[in-house]
């Protein structure tokens, strides 16, 4: 996008683009401390994380790792250098 204007260099955007994430960040963290607010008697502590995982996630972490295993089998294939 940048070399489509011409004139335009990364040295003119970066300030905007570090200080758009800054604000991102406060955002995010802001919306985060709304949301998860818990009253004092419960700071301090972790949430309780424990239980089993949910049936399809088994099946989509096997599902996922055979796709990162076929995309990376297929490196240096046929059709490649031609």
């Amino acid at each position: 996008m940048i070399l489509t204007i011409p004139g335009l260099e990364w040295a003119h955007l970066a300030p905007y683009g570090i200080a758009l994430a800054g604000v991102l960040f406060l955002l995010g963290w802001l919306f985060d401390t709304v949301e998860w607010w818990r009253p004092p008697s419960a700071r301090g502590r972790a949430p309780a994380l424990a239980g089993d995982l949910p049936g399809w996630a088994h099946w989509s972490a096997l599902i996922v790792t055979g796709h990162v295993l076929v995309l990376l089998g297929g490196r240096g294939g046929a059709g490649q250098g031609d």
